[in-house]
């Protein structure tokens, strides 16, 4: 959790840097600013469902630290004018933080040292430097075997785990060693914040789906095996033993990744986090659009467009409005047609005697010889003019 007048104050998140909380803290920190742990949990979060999952996370992670690195080196080094007031201790907690991810490249350099060592060797080759001896090639074996038992012991005594669950977590950090190395080259050379790109869908089995997530690690173990036993066939000798167990150490590394994407292709997931995964908002992947359905979205609106236009149509109100109790009122076109009209022989209605609240007309469609009644005035409170034929004096 992160105030938001402390986030104000340090000029919000650094879009620059892929992991721009881990970035803010240490601008926060430079300002003054402290940090609490608490242990109540304020969010939830979706573990990695799957190894390619788990290599962008490390990736977004590696990649973040580098960057923090290039960014603020200048402030993380314990000689010379500072911007940010940081303590000793976390100048070096941060800088240590962002070093430790160089192991993974300079495990990949030993390793290819390795492989063209082996190469040599094997083709009765020396290399065009000094030849170590033995005794120095315990050094690295030694260093690997105390590494391996230093990393977990730290696992049981800070978590508790039993050796068997520090042994796996070593498989798991050993299988993203390539990833992070690909992060490391990426965040040296490159400052824009980049994802790693991974397969999106699963083509063919679960094992092979393991193997192409993999395919760079399985190639690195597989060489490594290859050069130890070409090595140790071709030039048996107590130096070549130590370096072919130094290229099996190195293909344990390398081939723990397709291991443990296997393992991963195992675990049994609920309903929920199945369709999760398959979604687009895992996959990265837009839905695609489908002609039938663009068809029937489009009848469907051009149908309820027609609708709508006939029930206004409908709903409108009539060309002529009702005038007295019995007659309508004649459209200007039809009196013109009216008075062009020839003679009908058919009766003409009398008007009604009857006293009327108005007076009212009725209009024949042809003119007819039989005399139409004036209308009278009637009852009313203002009296209404009778309509004459003659001449109207000044």
């Amino acid at each position: 959790l992160i105030r938001r007048s402390a986030l104000q104050d340090i000029g919000g998140w650094s879009e620059t840097c892929i992991t721009e909380d881990a970035e803010a803290s240490l601008r926060m920190l430079g300002k003054g600013y402290r940090g609490v742990y608490d242990r109540a949990a304020y969010g939830a979060g979706m573990m990695p469902l799957d190894f390619d999952g788990l290599k962008k996370q490390r990736f977004r992670w590696a990649l973040g630290g580098i960057q923090i690195l290039r960014m603020w080196w200048r402030e993380l080094l314990p000689i010379g004018r500072h911007r940010l007031e940081l303590t000793g201790a976390q100048r070096m907690h941060y800088l240590l933080g962002s070093l430790q991810w160089f192991g993974e490249p300079f495990t990949a350099i030993f390793t290819l040292l390795l492989l063209l060592t082996s190469l040599v060797t094997s083709l009765h080759h020396q290399l065009p430097v000094r030849q170590l001896t033995a005794a120095v090639l315990v050094v690295p074996l030694a260093f690997a075997v105390t590494g391996l038992l230093r990393a977990t012991w730290a696992m049981r005594r800070t978590t508790g785990c039993t050796f068997r669950d520090s042994v796996q977590a070593l498989r798991v950090w050993f299988a993203l060693s390539w990833v992070v190395t690909l992060a490391c080259v990426r965040g040296l050379i490159s400052s824009r914040a980049e994802f790693l790109r991974t397969p999106k869908k699963k083509e063919g089995g679960r094992l092979w789906h393991a193997l192409a997530a993999s395919r760079t690690e399985s190639l690195i173990a597989v060489a490594a095996v290859a050069g130890a036993v070409f090595m140790l066939l071709r030039s048996p000798s107590f130096a070549t033993l130590i370096l072919g167990v130094l290229l099996l150490f190195e293909a344990a590394v390398y081939g723990s990744a397709p291991l443990a994407s296997v393992a991963a292709e195992r675990v049994q997931m609920t309903p929920m986090r199945r369709a999760w995964m398959q979604s687009p908002q895992n996959t990265g992947e837009r839905p695609a659009v489908r002609r039938g359905a663009v068809v029937a979205g489009t009848l469907a609106v051009v149908g309820a467009a027609v609708a709508a236009i006939a029930a206004l149509v409908a709903n409108s109100p009539p060309d002529t409005a009702p005038f007295g109790k019995g007659g309508n009122l004649p459209n200007i076109g039809s009196l013109g047609n009216a008075q062009a009209a020839g003679p009908s022989s058919s009766p003409t209605p009398s008007p009604s005697a009857a006293t009327t609240a108005t007076p009212s007309t009725v209009a024949t469609p042809t003119p007819t010889s039989a005399a139409t009644a004036t209308p009278r005035a009637t009852a009313t409170p203002a009296p209404t003019p009778t309509p004459t034929t003659g001449p109207v004096s000044p």
